[in-house]
């Protein structure tokens, strides 16, 4: 009897013996048979980068949370992207970023990881709830 492979899991040689899981993040498609097939979750980046003439990771590589500002948000061995304006990342391994809150926005290209650094659109102003930012006009004083 041969144990049927399921997503997660690898088997490298024929017989009886029970499928291999990929290492801790990875996955892997059903019926996989080899470690290369495995790839990080998404939300996850390849700890070590592929090697030059290959998209797998390193064999036995592990696979490492996307820093604060940053998601993934399918499996593979794609590394971790920025989030986009308007967008923000607050904790790790985020496979989409959240939205800043109504009548704000972020102009980071590199990612931010708080509401706090969403600001308020021009016309806009921040009111007592750091959530929300509120039409209106400007007060000068």
């Amino acid at each position: 009897l041969t144990s049927l492979r399921t997503s997660g899991e690898y088997k490298d040689w024929f017989g009886s013996n029970d499928c291999i899981p990929c290492p801790l993040y990875m996955t892997s498609l059903e019926a996989s048979v080899s470690l290369a097939q495995c790839s990080c979750q998404a939300g996850y980046e390849p700890a070590l980068p592929p090697s030059p003439n290959s998209s797998s990771p390193t064999p036995n590589a592990s696979c490492v949370a996307c820093e604060l500002g940053k998601f993934k948000d399918e499996h593979g061995n794609s590394s971790c992207a920025p989030c986009p304006n308007g967008t923000y990342a607050n904790v790790s391994a985020m496979s989409a970023c959240n939205t800043c809150p109504d009548g704000s926005t972020s102009l980071s290209a590199d990612g931010i990881s708080s509401v706090l650094d969403c600001h308020c659109k021009a016309g806009y102003f921040q009111g007592n709830n750091v959530s929300s930012a509120r039409e209106g006009p400007l007060k000068r004083l």
